[in-house]
């Protein structure tokens, strides 16, 4: 897998989030991802929100398109419960 130093120079902070004026569900969501993933996870959502694709996710990260795959599926388990928890 790539380094994550270098991802993290592909996808710095930006000074606006464009989620900012979005509505309180979107809101939970993101300060789930900020606050409640790993900075390994959360490049990881980030990136594969980005490009959409497994496929080109696994790229990215240097691994196949399955490995992608599960780690996808198991940060959207972490956010589905983490959100959850606030209901």
């Amino acid at each position: 897998m790539r380094d994550y130093k270098d991802i993290e120079k592909d996808y710095p902070p930006v000074e606006h989030d464009v989620m900012e004026d979005s509505d309180d569900r979107e809101r939970v969501i993101r300060d789930i991802i900020h606050t409640k993933l790993s900075t390994s996870d959360r490049h990881i959502i980030l990136m594969y929100a980005d490009c959409g694709s497994l496929r080109k996710l696994g790229e990215r990260l240097g691994c196949s398109h399955m490995t992608a795959r599960n780690q996808v599926v198991r940060i959207r388990q972490i956010i589905l419960n983490e959100y959850n928890k606030t209901q």
